[in-house]
Formats: C-alpha cells, structure tokens, sequence
C-alpha cells in the first residue's frame, strides 16, 4: 500500500471498469474485482436513538414528521466510500429486531 507524506497509509482504490475501454479484458477484470469487493465489504450501522429530523428520509422536510415516523424500522440506501466500501443506517425503534424475523 502507498504512503502518504505524512507516512500514513493511503486507502486502497480498486480499479473500476470505466478505467479500461469497454469490453476489454481490464474492464471485465475490474468489474468482477468491484462487484467482489463491494459484496464483502458492506457495513450496516443499526442505531437505537430517534431520528428527529425526518428529513433525512428524502422526504422533502415538508410539513410534520408521520406520527409513525420513530415507531418503524428505516433503511437508509447504501452509500459509497472512497474506498469503495459500502455502507448504510438503519433505524431500528427499541423492542424491535434487526434484521426483522422471517414469518
């Protein structure tokens, strides 16, 4: 791995298939080598405490939060580090599991 000039370690990139002209054997290469490291490096940060602001959910912020809004479980959309890690919050109410039980 690089080392930056203060001689910490720089974060790895891999190589995206968009590096490579298309169809190339690089770019089929890269995009396994993504899709591999994108399915095993997802982290899911599960938090207990109420989201005040409801906002957050993409829902504009327009008028009052739904009264249900702290009493189900949100999943936030997956998002990408520079990494190329992926990661997401989800809100889960107290009394509640996650991930939810099967029926």
């Amino acid at each position: 791995m690089k080392r930056s000039t203060s001689g910490t370690a720089l974060p790895r990139r891999i190589p995206r298939p968009w590096d490579f002209p298309p169809g190339s054997v690089e770019s089929r290469a890269a995009a396994r080598a993504m899709l591999e490291h994108a399915e095993a490096e997802r982290v899911t940060i599960v938090s207990r405490i109420p989201e005040p602001a409801w906002e957050l959910e993409g829902a504009e912020g327009e008028g009052p939060a739904p009264a249900d809004w702290n009493n189900k479980i949100h999943v936030g959309e997956w998002n990408e580090c520079p990494d190329g890690r992926l990661w997401r919050m989800v809100y889960v109410p107290p009394g509640m599991e996650w991930p939810p039980r099967s029926a």
